[in-house]
């Protein structure tokens, strides 16, 4: 069965809002695996990077799913290990210094985003016009580095719980038109 991880970002956890509807409309179709980062309201690289290190299993034959920082913590590690995931959904990524988050800034990759040879079929990164955190100029420029797709939504704000989004029908429906096959 193929797998798909899921990865949150600064504050938040897979085992709730989007991320975990997404994982539980899935089950049935995929194996689900939900990174959990200890105290995800703390960034440190550390920390962030362990969980990934400690609880994906498979690359290559794998896809996965990511927010915000959890976006920065994957693209990082995966240009460190030198895989390649089947496909990704990046959920408000960014690689430039977000105002007010000075913290998230060890978290960049000193690498150029274009070593991350994604397919562009199978991975796509997605904004909101309205995201308050994470300006969608900055998702957009990181697709054009990774030569991805990008889908700019006029709303869903930074996508968290607390802006209403516990569900994506939006990426569903993208994992049935590509990741099925």
């Amino acid at each position: 069965m193929k797998k798909i991880f899921l990865i949150d970002g600064y504050g938040g956890s897979p085992t709730v809002n989007w991320l975990d509807w997404i994982g539980r409309q899935l089950e049935n179709e995929f194996q689900i695996k939900k990174i959990c980062i200890n105290k995800p309201d703390v960034a440190e690289v550390e920390k962030f990077d362990n969980a990934l290190v400690n609880q994906i299993d498979e690359i290559e034959s794998s896809y996965f799913i990511c927010h915000s920082l959890g976006c920065v913590t994957l693209i990082r590690y995966l240009i460190k290990i030198k895989k390649v995931p089947k496909g990704i959904i990046f959920v408000s990524p960014f690689d430039q210094h977000v105002h007010g988050f000075d913290m998230f800034d060890e978290f960049f990759v000193h690498a150029p985003l274009e070593l991350l040879n994604l397919d562009s079929n199978k991975s796509i990164i997605i904004s909101s016009m309205n995201d308050p955190i994470i300006p969608f100029k900055y998702s957009q420029e990181v697709a054009e580095k990774l030569k991805i797709p990008f889908i700019l939504c006029p709303t869903g704000a930074h996508f968290r719980a607390s802006d209403g989004m516990v569900k994506f029908p939006a990426i569903l429906t993208y994992i049935q038109s590509n990741w099925k096959n």
